[in-house]
């Protein structure tokens, strides 16, 4: 009995372990499907021009590709959110080369503007979950 639990122990771990690396390749094999999403979005609200769009798609790409690789690492939450962080830094001041005075004025509103609405909704969800207890 104690060896077929055993078995079936590392077969649950075997196959948990295959789906989380699957997982992890279709994230990497994505990135670039997010980054010319992203970069259409971008070419809509900021009008830019055809030169600003290759230059944007190749910053999203390289910024997508290091989130997804992110994703694949064990790493504890601390230090994933502040290479998080420097990874936004890094596609913000890339960004900031390429783009006008008011394309980044309106870049960076939008980003505020997500911010805030990302956080309404999570503090919606604590006070849910308060008022559940």
């Amino acid at each position: 009995m104690k060896i077929l639990f055993l078995f079936f122990f590392l077969v649950l771990l075997a196959s948990t372990r295959a789906l989380s690396q699957k997982a992890n390749e279709i994230a990497l094999s994505n990135y670039e499907e997010k980054a010319q999403a992203q970069t259409n979005s971008m070419k809509a609200y900021l009008t830019l021009t055809g030169e600003q769009s290759d230059s944007i798609f190749n910053i999203n790409k390289r910024y997508f590709f290091r989130i997804a690789s992110l994703r694949g690492l064990n790493k504890n939450s601390q230090n994933r959110g502040l290479a998080l962080q420097q990874i936004e830094r890094d596609r913000n001041e890339r960004l900031a080369a390429i783009l006008t005075k008011d394309q980044l004025n309106k870049y960076t509103s939008r980003q505020e503007d997500q911010k805030t609405f990302l956080q309404k909704q999570r503090d919606k969800v604590k006070e849910k979950q308060k008022t559940n207890k």
